[in-house]
């Protein structure tokens, strides 16, 4: 997977650290900053379960502080995020393109359509992880976080309503509004913060928010009735 500028920088000097320490390092080297290497080329190649791995090695090396540093939870949270359907690239490209279809269904289609229920709940524990792990990272977070943290949250509550409801085919169990409630303010949280850092609204930030209207929320902080929801999943071409 080619990444972006933005989602790139952060993890920038901390990768050319561990390339001048792994020069010359075998291929079975398993020093961290070989793995570190290791972990960034199976996110590029899209083996995010092998980066996954790899990078959890960090918090419980010997020879690396007992802290992961914000760099690396940054790069696992992408690995989990990959995991749970979510190209970092393609999301932003194709969220904050202009289109016809809304932001449930752009999201739905990007993490495969959740037609196969076993491996949607495979996808929400991915995203579940990806959750965290963000949340492991002292505040404030960067940009590329936040914005990793409101896709997480984004995907996350259309493959949770998906997983909930059969896709559409069973009746919105007790208390999943509310768990989706939870998601939609996570998320315009994170929002919020990328606009504060970027200096305004972007068309990703906007067509995110809009998912809480999509599924039914309202208020401040938003709230979604299972009755609402049941409404919206009634209504929604499955």
């Amino acid at each position: 997977m080619q990444r972006s500028t933005t989602i790139q920088t952060l993890t920038a000097g901390l990768l050319a650290a561990a390339l001048t320490l792994a020069a010359g390092c075998g291929p079975n080297d398993d020093t961290p900053q070989a793995r570190l290497v290791d972990a960034q080329m199976a996110i590029d190649k899209g083996n995010f379960a092998t980066a996954e791995t790899l990078l959890l090695t960090f918090c419980t090396d010997p020879l690396l502080p007992a802290t992961c540093d914000p760099a690396v939870l940054e790069t696992l949270a992408e690995a989990q995020l990959g995991q749970g359907g979510v190209d970092t690239i393609s999301f932003i490209n194709a969220v904050g393109a202009s289109t016809a279809l809304s932001t449930f269904d752009l999201v739905r289609a990007m993490v495969g359509g959740t037609t196969d229920l076993v491996a949607v709940a495979a996808q929400v524990a991915s995203l579940e992880r990806a959750m965290t792990t963000l949340l492991t990272i002292t505040p404030p977070r960067t940009a590329n976080q936040e914005l990793l943290m409101a896709m997480a949250n984004s995907t996350h509550l259309v493959l949770a309503i998906s997983l909930a409801t059969s896709n559409g085919a069973g009746a919105v169990p007790a208390g999943l509004g509310a768990a989706v409630a939870a998601d939609l303010n996570a998320m315009v949280v994170a929002t919020g913060n990328v606009v504060i850092a970027v200096g305004g609204a972007t068309s990703t930030t906007d067509k995110l928010n809009a998912l809480a209207g999509q599924v039914g929320a309202t208020g401040t902080p938003l709230t979604l009735s299972d009755a609402n929801l049941q409404t919206f999943v009634t209504g929604y071409a499955w």
